[in-house]
């Protein structure tokens, strides 16, 4: 499995290890009626409920393999999902109906997005966040305990998907460097990506590693650590802190740890992102503009979600398992619209708020 880094090093993921789930007829013209019946209930996404976008066979599927993200490879892939020959605004209300079935969406933006474009914008983007360039992306997590990613469209060429174990990268600082483990199990300084809870202070402090092989977690973005550099406030790095944040790269990098998926239209993976790293390679996009690599991202608090080490209060807000948590804290559960539908939401799903 993936999360101990063994059947899966060095090559791309193949079907045969249980990661795929391909969709049959029956399930695309579930999904295909429930988008019919979102459609002419006429709701605003954030008014819309699991009975808006009904599911009856293939929900209970989708729940069980996002809970299956607990125990097997960390990961999954549901492939055939009705988006190619859509439209945008189609491919949209697919994604966020899928959702409903699967967990509570976080705001990722300081706009209240709860759904957002992952595609090259053509403008000028930061180290921090480049999901909207095509500029490869580094090893790293979302703050939520799932990211979800639907595929609407796929680059010319690149654009591939890497995934590895953060436990397989723990075990092997452990093997090469042990004296960095105790470096990374105690708390470093994150950039965060809009007000951390800390104070209002732009970062936030967490392990990089924590827990045993029940409540294992890791919390790791290299950009976002180096980013607080000379920042007000912030801890001062030091070289054996950045020692061993470049050995978690270089690690996570190596080709007998981690895999490659090929996206493809219609593709929804689901990552966890307590036991699996992802990262990107950089594309080359199509001329037409509507050919164009463009995926849609959900940040998802989960019910099957795992309890975390209390060290990681700070970084996820709440540490209890089947909680809403992550993201920006100080953006989620706000009293708005967006706040509104994730009280909801986590009380149709059973999770607390």
């Amino acid at each position: 499995m993936l999360i101990t880094g063994g059947k899966m090093a060095g090559r791309p993921a193949t079907p045969r290890e249980g990661w795929l789930h391909i969709l049959n007829d029956e399930d695309v013209v579930e999904i295909e009626n429930a988008l019919q019946v979102a459609a002419r209930a006429g709701k605003a996404l954030l008014n819309l409920r699991r009975e808006d976008f009904p599911l009856p066979t293939l929900g209970p599927r989708l729940r069980q393999i996002s809970a299956g993200l607990e125990t097997g490879q960390g990961f999954a892939v549901v492939r055939g999902l009705p988006v190619e020959s859509r439209s945008e605004e189609d491919a949209r209300l697919i994604c966020w109906g899928l959702g409903l079935h699967l967990g509570v969406a976080l705001v990722q933006k300081s706009d209240d997005s709860l759904i957002v474009d992952v595609r090259d914008t053509g403008r000028q983007t930061s180290e921090l966040r480049r999901h909207d360039s095509n500029m490869d992306i580094n090893f790293h997590v979302d703050s939520c305990d799932v990211v979800a990613l639907l595929c609407r469209r796929t680059a010319m060429e690149g654009g591939a998907s890497l995934l590895t174990s953060s436990l397989a990268v723990r075990d092997e600082i452990a093997r090469l460097r042990p004296h960095l483990l105790e470096v990374l199990e105690a708390p470093l300084p994150f950039a965060a990506v809009g007000p951390a809870a800390r104070d209002g202070q732009p970062f936030f402090l967490s392990p990089v590693f924590g827990g045993d092989r029940e409540d294992f977690t890791s919390r790791f973005y290299g950009a976002r650590i180096r980013a607080v550099r000379g920042m007000a406030g912030a801890p001062e790095l030091t070289a054996e802190q950045l020692e061993a944040v470049d050995l978690i790269d270089k690690i996570a990098a190596d080709p007998n740890l981690s895999c490659e998926l090929d996206f493809q239209p219609g593709d929804l993976q689901l990552v966890n992102n307590h036991l699996v790293y992802h990262a990107r390679t950089a594309f080359t996009d199509h001329p037409d503009p509507d050919r164009r690599r463009h995926l849609l991202r959900l940040w998802l608090a989960v019910p099957d979600s795992r309890r975390l080490p209390e060290t990681f209060r700070e970084a996820w807000g709440r540490v209890e398992p089947g909680v809403v948590r992550g993201g920006v804290l100080s953006w989620q559960l706000r009293r708005n619209e967006a706040g509104r539908y994730q009280r909801e939401q986590a009380r149709e799903l059973g999770m607390l708020v």
